[in-house]
């Protein structure tokens, strides 16, 4: 049984792709058409990846919870039921 489906995987490939190609064509746009200077550049990089790296953990997090916690949840509680003399 794969821990990872394959789905999230590619989700999360393509993402990251998506972001890494974002990042060069932003980099190309600042230094190549607008002529910004080096520290400017660097400040925004920084922020466009602190804003990435915030909204594919939320991804990340959004999936533990939906394919790990609420499944373990639900046999914790079924466990708890049976341990009390419940069989339905």
């Amino acid at each position: 049984m794969n821990r990872i489906s394959v789905h999230f995987f590619l989700v999360t490939l393509g993402f990251c792709c998506l972001l890494a190609g974002i990042n060069v064509g932003l980099i190309l746009l600042l230094v190549e058409v607008l002529h910004w200077s080096a520290i400017p550049i660097v400040h925004l990089i920084l922020l466009y990846w602190i804003v990435a790296a915030w909204v594919l953990t939320v991804y990340i997090r959004r999936q533990i919870r939906k394919y790990y916690e609420v499944p373990a949840r639900r046999i914790s509680e079924a466990a708890g039921r049976i341990s009390d003399g419940d069989f339905n």
